[in-house]
């Protein structure tokens, strides 16, 4: 259920079959635009899977199995008006790799995400995306490109999920991929102890990847926390302020450019 990897959320993020290579600049490969807002499922609707684990025995998740509250939380998350998801990854060490800190609105989405040295900012209002990276991370992934290197270095990239420059990284901005990307087959959950975290009395459910702290009142996730014997505060995700995410901000139009300045 609980995929804490950098590598495995960054391969269900990147779109099939698109590249932020040095080309034209046009829309390669097939490249469906990914979905900026929320699925709005069901809170109540369950995996239906009776599973192994005993039951929850706090209202209103009387009756629950590990695995049916697994799905219920997939679902609570999904369909809150809104939601900040933060937290860190680290891969071979200690040391973070990856980080993400986004909120997602029921209009969008906007944050930052760092990875492989470079930190990265995003913004998604409906169909379009803007895309913030530095100068130097221009330079490698636009080798020879050096008039559109210069156009766009520290400025917001404006386009679409399938455009070269920012589909590789607009699958961030998608609250439905980022969550699925965290929550894969939950049929092997069982119920851990019951804690409080952040001072939210929570049910954990734990699997060989991790556990997920789940809110008894509402089944919303609160945390999830990376396998046992890493080190859990650079392997952490955190679930806050459900329905005070405020609706995303396009930058200044003199702060960004087309995306188009790539296929000059």
């Amino acid at each position: 259920m609980l995929r804490l990897s950098a590598g495995c959320l960054a391969a269900a993020l990147v779109l099939s079959g698109c590249s932020t290579g040095s080309g034209n600049g046009a829309k390669n490969g097939p490249c469906v635009p990914v979905t900026l807002g929320s699925s709005a499922p069901s809170a109540g609707r369950s995996s239906g899977s009776a599973g192994t684990s005993a039951a929850v025995t706090v209202a209103p998740l009387t009756s629950l199995t590990a695995p049916q509250l697994a799905e219920r939380a997939k679902a609570a998350l999904l369909s809150a008006p809104s939601v900040r998801i933060a937290g860190s990854i680290a891969r071979g060490g200690s040391a973070p790799t990856f980080r993400i800190d986004i909120g997602y609105a029921a209009t969008g989405s906007s944050g930052t995400v760092s990875s492989a040295g470079y930190d990265f900012g995003i913004i998604a209002r409906e169909s379009t995306v803007w895309f913030r990276a530095p100068g130097t991370f221009w330079k490698q992934v636009r080798a020879g490109d050096d008039t559109g290197v210069r156009k766009v270095a520290n400025k917001w990239l404006r386009g679409t999920s399938c455009d070269v420059g920012i589909k590789d990284y607009a699958g961030y901005a998608s609250r439905i991929n980022v969550v699925e990307s965290l929550f894969a087959n939950s049929k092997d959950v069982k119920f851990g102890e019951r804690t409080t975290i952040d001072g939210i009395d929570s049910a954990s459910l734990t699997d060989p990847s991790g556990t997920l702290y789940v809110a008894i009142a509402d089944a919303r996730p609160v945390r999830l926390v990376g396998v046992a014997g890493t080190d859990t505060a650079a392997n952490t995700m955190t679930f806050t302020h459900y329905g005070t995410v405020p609706a995303p901000v396009p930058p200044p139009a003199a702060q960004s450019v087309d995306v188009s300045v790539f296929r000059r």
